[in-house]
């Protein structure tokens, strides 16, 4: 009898759980409607333009979307999984920072005797805002991700630590990208670089969307296209940007290329060692022992002698604004990606280390994604 009690809780747990995800994903996807006008508002006057009306008009689209995440928050923060409540948090907060920013860019700029004047954004004016309204949007992809594939739970069932250690890897990942924009400066948004914006956005939809190349799930929505054109765009400038730093990277990334073309019963191994050391090699060849030392003069990223990793990153993330929340959450990242690598190389559950030719060509896309943003962020200057 209390077996049977047990299953019958069970079940309506399990409805309950599917009609909140449901209800949460409809609400989630109907915010990137008016995202993609205010992304379009902004860049209609091409890219180096952007007119006061359409900032006006940008500040009046977002308000019902301030008031559809407060919602949102009150309904699904406690039902939805850890991760995708984190994010919820970090949107909402997205979408206020957007407002205020938009808010003093009116203020600054009133308007003259002479009409409507643009701003000028080849310095990076105002950079902030123009990329806030995709990586909110990127953000909002992510948790439809996330609460879809619901990989978080259904992690806790499995018995394979790799997949457990990948959840909470994602779950610190979370969270230190909201830390990201606690520490945003909106009294000073015109000294931003949009790397800070962009490369935290498309980064944490890379990897959330790895579990999903894994376990086969095809579904996914229309407007993920366009970060994935943006990821295969990033991946492609690899190989050149590799050659730049030293020819030497080529070894590795060749190898990590040839694993995929073979029949090998161990390729799956084989890609995730040549992967793993890829990011090894780029990360220490991005932070040459004699400039770090010369960077880190009182040995705080230091341990028996030699850089330690979240010292190197800090060191390649150095010029950019709030470095240490940056340079954290490009950690998480890699540290996630690392122990995805993991998940693939061990197995685990039903998901079988033996993937097909698609899903690893997938997976390097990604990974290719993550080592240029990585070179991306070391070539910012002060």
């Amino acid at each position: 009898m209390i077996n049977d009690d047990a299953k019958y809780l069970k079940i309506n747990c399990d409805d309950y759980f599917c009609k909140v995800n449901e209800d949460f994903r409809l609400e989630n996807s109907s915010l990137l409607s008016p995202l993609h006008k205010i992304e379009e508002l902004i860049t209609f006057n091409g890219e180096n333009l952007l007119k006061m009306d359409n900032v006006k008009i940008c500040l009046e689209e977002i308000k019902p979307i301030q008031t559809d995440f407060l919602r949102m928050n009150n309904l699904y923060s406690e039902a939805i999984n850890p991760i995708a409540s984190s994010l919820l948090d970090t949107s909402f907060k997205m979408a206020n920072m957007f407002e205020d920013i938009g808010s003093k860019i009116v203020f600054e700029n009133r308007y003259d005797a002479s009409g409507l004047p643009p701003f000028d954004l080849i310095k990076n004016q105002n950079a902030i805002f123009c990329n806030l309204s995709g990586a909110l949007s990127t953000s909002i992809i992510s948790q439809d991700i996330l609460v879809r594939s619901d990989f978080y739970y259904e992690a806790t069932s499995y018995d394979a630590q790799p997949f457990l250690d990948f959840k909470d890897n994602v779950l610190d990942l979370s969270e230190t990208y909201k830390s990201i924009y606690d520490t945003i400066n909106i009294g000073r948004p015109y000294s931003f670089n949009p790397i800070a914006i962009t490369v935290p956005s498309v980064e944490l939809y890379s990897t959330v969307k790895l579990p999903e190349f894994i376990t086969k799930v095809k579904e996914e929505l229309p407007e993920e296209k366009a970060i994935q054109f943006e990821i295969s765009n990033k991946s492609e400038k690899l190989e050149s940007l590799l050659e730049e730093i030293d020819e030497g990277l080529l070894t590795p990334y060749y190898g990590m290329i040839e694993t995929l073309s073979t029949k090998n019963a161990d390729r799956t191994r084989h890609f995730c060692s040549s992967a793993r050391e890829l990011f090894t090699h780029v990360l220490h060849s991005l932070s040459h022992d004699k400039e770090f030392f010369n960077w880190d003069k009182t040995g705080k990223y230091v341990e028996k002698g030699k850089p330690t990793r979240a010292g190197r990153i800090q060191y390649i993330c150095k010029n950019i604004k709030s470095s240490t929340e940056f340079a954290d959450f490009i950690g998480k990242d890699i540290k996630s990606k690392l122990a995805f690598l993991d998940v693939m190389q061990k197995g685990t559950h039903e998901l079988n280390s033996d993937f097909d030719i698609t899903q690893l060509k997938a997976i390097k896309i990604i990974l290719e994604c993550t080592l240029v943003s990585m070179i991306e962020i070391a070539k910012v200057k002060e």
